[in-house]
């Protein structure tokens, strides 16, 4: 993300307003955006949805089952 090029487009309301789940430099919060009345912030949770939740379980399962049958994860993490 530009966090500038964002702030600048926030300021001069050539967008209107936003919402960000994830922003640059986490966990800190660049400063200017704590300044901005059209920004909301959130604390990653725009991918807490109950299918959400459901699938992310699914997943973890299929990956365990995979790594404990001697077959390669799905969604292996890389070194």
């Amino acid at each position: 993300m530009d966090t500038d090029a964002l702030t600048a487009s926030l300021q001069s309301h050539e967008i209107a307003g936003a919402a960000l789940d994830v922003v640059d430099g986490e966990p800190q919060v660049p400063p200017v955006l704590l300044t901005l009345d059209n920004l909301v912030i959130t604390p990653h949770v725009a991918g807490r949805s109950p299918e959400s939740v459901e699938n992310m379980l699914a997943l973890v399962l299929d990956n365990l089952s995979a790594h404990f049958s001697a077959r390669p994860v799905l969604t292996p993490v890389p070194e």
